[in-house]
């Protein structure tokens, strides 16, 4: 039975062109309102699809769906995200719509009720905004005057960000209209995206995570910290991996975050908004009852690296905070000792030929970059018996992750 949308635009993510001629076929009757967003040209002859290119494949693809570079064919590259979502908009009133569904291919042909009800959601009601809250690839019907609205709203606050990136604070300074289906997590404030348990995809300001998380082990019987923890992504994923125990230790981001030179300090951080602790205790609340876990298996705490206290952990991780320190060294010290078995920590990196070596960061509160060779050699000075590289890899951002094991 073909899917019934009603007047909506289609603005259709794939990554495989398999997967896009099977969805293109339950679209069938929408062929005049489909926009087709991929890594490459599609090589269909039909004129439903848009030809363009993507930047969608330097990230994982379910975690951002509306990276697009160019909507028309022959366009040329254009870098700029924020002038991207322009052009989607541009192109849905070229065609005379007002609304289009935000999708990918997978939910076509896997969630194509769940679509549906989307449509019927968004048809009923003055809305400016209505997702599907389970849906891994964040399915949504937008109105076109919203999409105006971000073009403008990321151009004052963050240059070059893409729709939806930064839905959280676009919805509350716009007071968006917003309705959904399922797990209502754009309600929250999200560090990183993440899927939850009832399948959909957290809307992170800082992006995918997931690919930190998959290098979290079996974690049966033992405790755990988390420095730096956020929301907690790496908390409630540490209790799916068997953990009894396993803590979070947050920072007062305006007032603890590293700066250098300190006298130039702002008062706010320019270049993105500050979770504070108000906001990162209710989304942690929240994903407490999302994953149905109490206080006695996870739990957050206020302190940073430099002070982590005396208490001893089975396993430590140190995501993506050892090149925002002032002070790595003094930090790595702390992590030994409050390590009982293993320590994993990912940061930023240089291209590495061996040399240990780092770079000052031009970034104001990105202090270093360091080399895979640099970091291996500071945690076996510090104690680690032996200290593997698990992986180096350039996206979603130029990185290493590494094991030391006392």
């Amino acid at each position: 039975m073909p899917l019934q949308l009603g007047d909506l635009a289609i603005a259709l993510r794939f990554d495989d062109h398999r997967t896009l001629d099977r969805a293109l076929g339950v679209l069938e009757s929408y062929s005049g309102r489909v926009l087709a967003i991929g890594s490459e040209p599609p090589n269909d002859p039909r004129p439903a699809p848009i030809r363009i290119a993507s930047r969608a494949k330097h990230w994982r693809t379910h975690s951002y769906p509306y990276i697009v570079s160019s909507l028309l064919a022959g366009a040329d590259y254009d870098p700029l995200a924020a002038t991207d979502t322009d052009k989607l908009a541009e192109r849905c009133r070229v065609g005379g719509w007002d609304r289009v569904l935000l999708t990918h291919a997978n939910a076509v042909l896997e969630r194509p009720d769940h679509l549906e009800k989307l449509a019927e959601l968004s048809a009923g009601g003055d809305h400016d905004v209505a997702y599907d809250g389970d849906c891994p690839w964040w399915s949504e019907v937008v109105t076109i005057s919203t999409l105006d609205r971000f073009v403008g709203f990321a151009a004052a606050r963050f240059p070059g960000v893409v729709y939806p990136h930064r839905f959280f604070h676009f919805a509350a300074a716009e007071k968006l209209r917003v309705v959904n289906i399922g797990a209502p997590h754009r309600d929250y404030c999200f560090n990183g995206s993440f899927t939850l348990p009832t399948g959909g995809m957290t809307v992170g300001d800082q992006g995918d995570v997931l690919w930190r998380l998959d290098h979290m082990p079996d974690l049966t019987g033992q405790t755990v910290l988390d420095v730096d923890t956020e929301e907690g992504y790496a908390l409630f994923r540490a209790a799916e991996l068997g953990a009894v125990r396993a803590t979070g230790l947050n920072i007062r981001e305006e007032e603890e975050y590293d700066c250098f030179p300190e006298f130039l300090r702002p008062e706010t951080r320019p270049d993105q908004l500050i979770r504070t602790e108000a906001c990162k205790e209710r989304t942690f609340a929240w994903l407490k009852s999302v994953y149905g876990v109490g206080d006695d298996q996870v739990r957050q705490r206020y302190g940073n690296v430099y002070g982590i206290g005396d208490e001893q952990f089975d396993t430590v991780f140190c995501f993506g905070v050892l090149y925002h320190l002032r002070d790595p060294f003094k930090a790595i010290e702390n992590l030994y000792r409050a390590t009982g078995q293993t320590l994993i920590v990912e940061a930023q990196r240089l291209p590495d030929d061996g040399t240990p070596s780092a770079r000052l960061s031009p970034k104001m509160f990105n202090m270093w970059i360091f080399s895979s060779t640099l970091l291996k050699g500071m945690l076996e000075r510090v104690g680690f018996s032996r200290v593997e590289v698990l992986k180096e890899s350039r996206y979603p951002v130029d990185s290493v992750v590494l094991k030391a094991t006392k």
